[in-house]
């Protein structure tokens, strides 16, 4: 009999143990696999076979062209054709052309080498012309949106560069060219034409159309594990630059220095990110007297500095902008985005404090791959003029 009773629990335990294997057996054949909706299918497929990039910078033959102006454009598309130049394998021609639905307008014929001697040495030519038909501008400093008014940027540009990119995450480089700007009155309706409301004193380069001898060198320290979706590292642009003018007063002869330094700092397996990016710009002429034509002075407001605030809005000789995200991801495909964006714009570096930063923050969508963001959307609340919606191709910074 105590043979029976201990024996007893030992039987009800494996059998237990055994109906439990059973159990969990038939839920795992019960399971169906996992099947990525349409959208997600559709996305993986893009990834996979990257046509982001090679649309953007590899594909040979007609594509489309989408983007590719100045902020508040408005949507952009047209087409472009690009092959390698017969006879080389390194060297390929690209010409394309769009229209927005603003009026904007485009041409870019280019000439490049991108990968000689091993991926070290990039060399690009470009000629390009524009016509931006609606540009705002509301004065220089510390201007109010009451004197809006428009003008109509019309340009022929050629460049000459060359870079070196001796490391993954070094890239430095030269570009020489030469501008011919255009200005004339605007064509946005509602507000009126430059000329109507502002002197050439208020709006330098106003009476005189410029011609530019451009100069720009850069180095690039970008360490970012995907430079159109980053979600570690960073990155620190550094440019230096300027014009003469090409007139005998030398009038409109400037120098200009950038700099941008952006860090981002992943959680969680990289599925959530904050990011900080702080960038400044300085322009100031060359001779005594000299001035900076308005429509090259450093400008902030619109979807890559202040999001609170509408494109062009604020110029002046110099500004500073500190954008601050938070990332996170909703499902595959889909990231989330709260934001805030501080700057200012003033005569000189020096005389901007953060106490006196314009200011707003926002929430915002990522559409994206691993590789890339294809589709942004942010909202901007904060400023004094009312909420901001964007819609971009392509990330914030």
């Amino acid at each position: 009999m105590l043979l029976l009773v201990a024996a007893g629990p030992a039987v009800a335990q494996d059998t237990r143990a055994e109906w439990l294997e059973q159990q969990r057996a038939e839920r795992a054949q019960a399971l169906a696999a996992y099947r990525p909706n349409i959208a997600e299918r559709t996305l993986l497929y893009v990834e996979d076979k990257r046509i982001l990039e090679q649309l953007s910078a590899g594909w040979h033959g007609l594509y489309p062209r989408v983007g590719g102006f100045t902020t508040g454009s408005g949507f952009a598309m047209g087409a472009g054709y690009r092959r390698a130049v017969p006879g080389t394998t390194q060297m390929e021609v690209d010409a394309s052309a769009a229209f927005s639905t603003r009026g904007y307008k485009g041409v870019d014929l280019r000439l490049r080498a991108p990968a000689l001697l091993d991926g070290l040495l990039h060399l690009d030519s470009t000629a390009r012309w524009w016509d931006y038909t609606q540009e705002d501008f509301f004065g220089i400093g510390d201007s109010s949106r009451v004197n809006r008014s428009s003008y109509r940027y019309e340009a022929l540009a050629f460049n000459v560069s060359a870079s070196l990119r001796p490391r993954r995450w070094l890239t430095a480089g030269v570009d020489l060219g030469h501008l011919r700007p255009t200005i004339r009155t605007g064509t946005d309706p509602r507000f009126p034409s430059i000329e109507q409301r502002f002197t050439d004193g208020e709006a330098p380069g106003l009476a005189r159309q410029a011609r530019l001898l451009t100069a720009r060198s850069f180095v690039d320290f970008d360490y970012r594990d995907e430079r159109a979706n980053p979600r570690a590292g960073g990155r620190l642009l550094i440019e230096f630059g300027g014009a003469r003018d090409q007139h005998a007063s030398r009038e409109f002869s400037h120098r200009r220095t950038d700099i941008s330094l952006q860090h981002i700092l992943p959680i969680f397996d990289k599925k959530r990110a904050f990011v900080v990016r702080v960038a400044a710009a300085h322009v100031d002429p060359v001779t005594a007297g000299g001035r900076v034509p308005f429509f090259l002075a450093p400008t902030l407001g619109g979807s890559t500095t202040l999001r609170s605030y509408r494109e062009l809005r604020f110029r002046d000789a110099s500004y500073v902008v500190v954008n601050g995200e938070y990332r996170w991801e909703a499902f595959s495909a889909l990231d989330l985005a709260v934001f805030w964006d501080g700057g200012d714009v003033g005569t000189r570096l020096e005389d901007l404090r953060l106490k006196d930063f314009r200011s707003g923050w926002g929430v915002g969508l990522r559409f994206n791959t691993n590789r890339a963001v294809f589709l942004r959307t942010d909202v901007g609340f904060g400023g004094t003029e009312g909420p901001r919606l964007f819609v971009k191709f392509g990330p914030a910074f």
